[in-house]
């Protein structure tokens, strides 16, 4: 490919070495393939200087964009400014923008680059311009500046920027000096070629967020352009903070956004591009003119504000320390503003544990989510994996023509800075919103929820210092959020208990499996009444139960068996099950359903009883016990929901498979070749995530309590990491559209 200036042989070698030795680094880098040195590009300084910048194109036979390296020779700045494992260069993008390739490239920042004719115009640009030129003042309209007036502030700024990073230089250097004579001498090192053959992979160790393919990749949105009202950008450091915000939700933490997003769009109802601008607005951002027009620009001591917002204007609770097991860790700085190995540090604590961190360079605000770590505690030769808001999300044209985000591809896209680039880190440890309350008490399996006497109870099996485990507590809470009495009775068996209420409020019934001596277990009590054991089926099991009251008659469910029995039998008689299997309706006490893969859970809406299988199958009978046919079969499937715990709810029917609620609406169809059938339809909707994947609770059941402060409410329940009971609250309007959050300005 044709250049505008020629390139010196002694700095060809030089910038073939150092991206030579950068790509034996990352050599057994996962999804990094074998690429090779294709062709090296030489760059300008703004000041003109020539033979200290170069961009270098990388191709494999599999990918003739396999990314690029950008190197410099001068040993002010660092030897490698930015690598990429996929992609094309600047420079083949500048050529895209201009048409040809009659023009000098010019390097700023590792994230802006620019094309310029011989007379030093502006002919187009890539990247984000650096705007930290001007600070704020009084109000007062600012003016457009010109590249040429862009250009002389820079390079003004420039000498600062580099005295801040003069020792990080200088330790990159040495580092890479070091490993070029570990296979050459010096002087072969400067005069000849380096290649893969003669380099070591080194001790290196990726680190990466626990779900990096869920990182939101929103965009800053320009001025006056959708939900942004302002008159300049909506600003990097808001876009990386929604960014940080959007992967907890996405993730770890659901609704602290409403609904689930990976990108923005420019339209004015776009919720996330709303919260957006209010948290630029929140962050102090204001206006400073770049090559691109009024920028958003936050001060240094304003990026911390992120934190408040999500306290102040969400109304979230941060947490930043990090327990395991019972065991209180040290807890782990929310920010550090030092810079270089100290921000490296706290990014790399966090990844350990999952999380990714909003970082800072000078004049930019981006988001690191991987880091390449250099395991040689001597060698302090690191790289972080980092998403740009500028850039923002990438589409990718399907097979069947349309545009969609692929993750994978924007992952592979996203290029590596070197850590002494770092000025500022910042990130979260957990946030817990107001619908989500964490009971301090331990579960061995996954609890039960029931609505009862307008109290929330929740059944669950007690963690026992004896490791055995054969007692069951109940907790009684009147607002959903604080324990309010409790009671506990010895419950011999391992499984989770299954709970329901008396719709009179006078009785609770609880269900187990003993699995000592394969028999269903049930008891009784009130808010004050003792504990009563009722006479247990006689029939084997192996599997807990799923329980059920409705109209006067207790409902027990397990592997493919249905028992029935009324009450007032179950209290008075000494044997009020049945013991052989009737017809085949539950009215005479006992049905089987063949081939049923074990009965997961069991709920009714009062026409129809709907069961769970492990196998993600939902089946539909009516109160006589007949089987309804669903689109043609006796039971429909749920898509991925293997195992869904049931729970009918204002008047629909949800399933959550332990990571995601889903809507499933039921309607009666036709059948022409069997007008006297009743066939029901299905429609399942993916709805928002419930629990943090990494928990060791990943059994989430459903249930519904009627809140003080947050109103009928469907609910969530399960065993987070700690083993501590968790509950989630989710609004009865829509499960995409969680509550209002207070203090959220109206819109």
């Amino acid at each position: 490919m044709k250049t505008r200036f020629s390139i010196s042989e002694h700095s060809h070698r030089k910038a073939h070495n150092i991206a030579q030795i950068l790509l034996s680094r990352f050599r057994n880098y996962k999804g990094f393939g074998n690429p090779r040195i294709h062709t090296i590009y030489p760059l300008l300084g703004p000041d003109g200087a020539k033979d200290v910048f170069f961009e270098v194109k990388l191709t494999s036979q599999e990918n003739m964009d396999h990314g690029y390296v950008i190197v410099s020779l001068s040993e002010d700045y660092f030897p490698v400014m930015k690598f990429a494992m996929r992609g094309k260069t600047h420079l083949e993008k500048l050529v895209a923008k201009v048409g040809h390739w009659e023009f000098n490239p010019v390097f700023f920042t590792p994230f802006y680059l620019v094309a310029e004719n011989d007379k030093g115009d502006l002919l187009a640009e890539t990247g984000n311009s650096p705007i930290p030129f001007r600070k704020r003042g009084k109000e007062r309209k600012r003016k457009p500046i010109s590249y040429r007036s862009f250009k002389r502030g820079f390079l003004r700024h420039r000498e600062q920027f580099l005295k801040n990073k003069q020792k990080d230089c200088e330790k990159a250097w040495e580092i890479l000096k070091k490993i070029g004579q570990a296979t050459k001498s010096q002087e072969d090192y400067e005069e000849d070629f380096l290649y893969e053959d003669d380099l070591s992979p080194g001790n290196y160790n990726t680190i990466t967020a626990y779900h990096h393919l869920s990182f939101p990749r929103y965009k800053q949105i320009q001025p006056n352009t959708g939900a942004n009202d302002q008159d300049f950008w909506s600003g990097c450091t808001a876009c990386a903070w929604m960014c940080l915000i959007g992967y907890h939700d996405n993730t770890m933490t659901p609704d602290l956004l409403r609904g689930s997003h990976l990108s923005n769009k420019p339209s004015q109802d776009d919720y996330p591009g709303r919260v957006m601008v209010q948290l630029s607005k929140h962050l102090g951002t204001y206006d400073a003119w770049c090559v691109a027009g009024p920028g958003g620009v936050v001060s240094d001591d304003d990026t911390v504000k992120g934190y408040s917002f999500i306290t102040d204007k969400l109304g979230h609770e941060i947490k930043t320390h990090y327990v395991y097991a019972g065991q209180i860790h040290p807890q782990v700085p929310a920010f550090t503003e030092d810079g270089g190995m100290d921000s490296f540090n706290l990014i790399l604590n966090y990844l350990y544990l999952g999380r990714p961190s909003l970082i800072t360079i000078p004049g930019h605000a981006l988001n690191a989510y991987e880091a390449r770590v250099n395991q040689d505690p001597s060698v302090d030769d690191h790289y972080l994996k980092i998403y740009d808001g500028w850039d923002g999300q990438s589409l990718y044209q399907t097979s069947n023509g349309n545009w969609t985000l692929d993750p994978y591809q924007d992952y592979l896209n996203d290029p590596f800075i070197p850590y002494g680039m770092l000025d500022s880190a910042y990130s979260l440890m957990e946030v817990v919103t107001r619908n989500r309350v964490r009971f301090n008490r331990r579960s061995a399996s996954r609890p039960a929820t029931a609505e009862f006497d307008g109290r929330l109870v929740i059944a669950y099996r007690k963690v026992d210092n004896d490791s055995s485990n054969f007692s069951i507590g109940l907790i009684f809470s009147a607002d959903g959020r604080s324990i309010e009495s409790e009671r506990f009775f010895a419950a011999v068996g391992n499984g989770a208990p299954s709970i329901a209420a008396e719709p009179s409020g006078k009785y609770l019934y609880i269900a187990w499996l003993d699995h000592l001596n394969h028999k269903i277990r049930i008891v009784k009590t009130g808010i004050d009444s003792e504990i009563v054991e009722l006479p247990s089926p006689g029939i084997d099991a192996n599997e807990n139960p799923s329980i059920v009251v409705h109209k006067g008659s207790l409902y027990l469910a397990w592997q493919d068996n249905i028992l029935y029995t009324p009450l007032d039998l179950l209290e008075r008689s000494a044997v009020p099950w049945p013991n052989e299997v009737g017809p085949g309706v539950i009215g005479n006490g006992w049905m089987t359903l063949g081939t049923w893969r074990h009965t997961l859970s069991m709920a009714t809406d009062g026409l129809y009883f709907y069961l769970s299988s492990g196998d993600g199958r939902v089946m539909v009978l009516d109160l006589e016990g007949r089987l309804m046919q669903c689109g043609g079969y006796d039971w429909f499937h749920t898509g991925d929901l293997a195992g869904p715990h049931l729970c009918y709810f204002n008047r629909t029917l949800y399933a959550c498979n332990g990571y995601k609620i889903y809507e499933i609406s039921l309607f009666k169809k036709f059948n022409p070749s069997c007008p006297n059938c009743v066939v029901i339809g299905y429609s399942c909707s993916h709805a928002k995530p419930v629990v943090w994947p990494k928990g060791v609770g990943s059994d989430a059941v459903l249930g519904s309590f009627d809140s003080i402060d947050i109103g009928p409410c469907l609910l969530s329940a399960w065993v987070d990491e700690q083993q501590k009971i968790t509950v989630q609250y989710h609004s009865v309007d829509r499960l995409y559209e969680e509550l209002d959050y207070s203090g959220w300005p109206q819109d």
